[in-house]
C-alpha cells in the first residue's frame, strides 16, 4: 500500500515538474511574442506621432507661406477678353498678371488650362503668377502674335515672358525648333504640349 502510495506521488510530482516546466517554457515563448509585438506598436506609435507632427509642421508652414503669399501679393478672380478658362482651374491670379491679361488684344479664344496650383512650389504657378495654355490652333495662333512686334511689346510691357513646353525628346516640339528655338523648354514634368507664359 505504502509503495503504491509512493509510486503515485512520485508520478504526480513528476507530471507535475513537467507541465510546470512546459508552461515555463510556453510562458516565455509567449512573453517574447508579447516583447516583439509590443516592440512593433512602440514603433508604430512613434512613426504616427512623427508623422503626425511632420503633417503639422509642414500644414503650419503651407499656412504661414500662403498667408505671407497673400499678404504681399494680391490675386484677383476675373475673366478675361480673348481667352476662356478651363472649367477645374484655379482663377486665381497675381493682380500683375491679370493686369497684362486685361489689356491682351492678340487673338481670341484663347485656351488656358492652369492658372495657380499651389502646390507646385517650385513654379511661379504656385504664386498665381504663370497660366499655361492650350496649344490648339488658337493657341498657335498666340504663339505667332507673341513674337510680332505687338506681342513683343505686350510682354516687355508687362515683364512676361513664355516658352513652349512639352516633355523631352517630344516629337510634338519639332514643329516648333526652327522658328521658336529659343523659346523650347523640354521638362520631364510636363503634363502635354502648352504653352507657359510666367511674370519675369
Amino acid at each position: 500500500m505504502n509503495m503504491l502510495l509512493l509510486a503515485t506521488c512520485t508520478y504526480l510530482y513528476t507530471e507535475i515538474k513537467e507541465t510546470h516546466q512546459m508552461t515555463v517554457q510556453k510562458t516565455d515563448e509567449l512573453l517574447e511574442i508579447i516583447d516583439y509585438y509590443q516592440c512593433n506598436v512602440d514603433s508604430l506609435a512613434e512613426l504616427t506621432v512623427q508623422k503626425h507632427e511632420n503633417r503639422s509642421n509642414k500644414k503650419s508652414d503651407n499656412v504661414a507661406k500662403n498667408r505671407k503669399i497673400n499678404k504681399s501679393k494680391k490675386s484677383s478672380i476675373m475673366s478675361f477678353e480673348g481667352f476662356r478658362v478651363a472649367s477645374n482651374v484655379d482663377r486665381y491670379l497675381h493682380s500683375s498678371l491679370c493686369k497684362a491679361l486685361k489689356s491682351y488684344n492678340g487673338p481670341g479664344s484663347v485656351l488656358i488650362t492652369s492658372m495657380r496650383r499651389l502646390y507646385c512650389k517650385h513654379s511661379k504657378h504656385s504664386t498665381g503668377e504663370a497660366i499655361d495654355i492650350n496649344m490648339d490652333k488658337h493657341g498657335r495662333n498666340m504663339l505667332e502674335w507673341l513674337i510680332s512686334p505687338g506681342g513683343l511689346e505686350w510682354l516687355q510691357d508687362h515683364k512676361l515672358s513664355f516658352y513652349v513646353e512639352d516633355k523631352p525628346r517630344s516629337r510634338r516640339l519639332d514643329e516648333f525648333r526652327d522658328r521658336f528655338s529659343e523659346y523650347i523648354f523640354e521638362n520631364r514634368r510636363a503634363t502635354g504640349l502648352h504653352i507657359h507664359m510666367y511674370k519675369l
